[in-house]
């Protein structure tokens, strides 16, 4: 006998899906409110949450999963050089690269990169000023486009020719 119930129908999970696509705005905007209205409440409940031991656990058993995945740990280690190369040109310290050199991430030397980066940043940006807290560093076709599993999509990933500045609200798809 078919049950009545229709909690966690199938029809009903695709009619939920295409009313949360179609109403997305109204959505957002009614977080947005509800953020406003109980902020104080929601920010005294996540640091009562983050001060558990449960959510340390939580946290750290999600970091793991992460390093799990391959196209993570590569990411996570090309991004790791590259920041730290970046860093030391703003600030002019040295630092140590532990996965090889960023050159041999990029395909080529770090000034030929850091030029090449140097005409990619927007017209009203300044990379002293502005990288880190504005700039980025963006892939011009996106990461998840390559297997990095595979060491030849890796090379075209990670290769300066598909780097460049953008401003972070535009790269992470809000405005500031």
């Amino acid at each position: 006998m078919p049950s009545t119930n229709n909690i966690g129908n199938d029809k009903d999970k695709l009619n939920r899906a295409e009313w949360i696509k179609k109403n997305k705005n109204k959505i957002k905007e009614y977080n947005k409110r509800y953020y406003r209205k109980n902020k104080t409440m929601l920010l005294e409940r996540s640091k009562a949450y983050w001060a558990t031991d449960i959510a340390k656990e939580n946290a750290a058993k999600r970091q793991r999963a992460k390093w799990k995945d391959p196209h993570y740990r590569w990411a996570a280690r090309f991004y790791q050089a590259l920041g730290k190369f970046l860093r030391r040109k703003a600030d002019g310290k040295q630092r140590f690269h532990k996965y090889g050199t960023l050159a041999d991430w990029v395909g080529c030397d770090k000034e030929q990169l850091f030029e090449h980066l140097l005409t990619t940043v927007p017209e009203r940006y300044d990379f002293y000023k502005d990288y880190g807290s504005h700039l980025e560093v963006d892939h011009i076709e996106p990461i998840r486009d390559f297997d990095l599993t595979k060491a030849e999509d890796r090379v075209k990933c990670f290769h300066y020719s598909n780097l460049r500045f953008m401003p972070a609200s535009i790269n992470r798809g809000y405005e500031r």
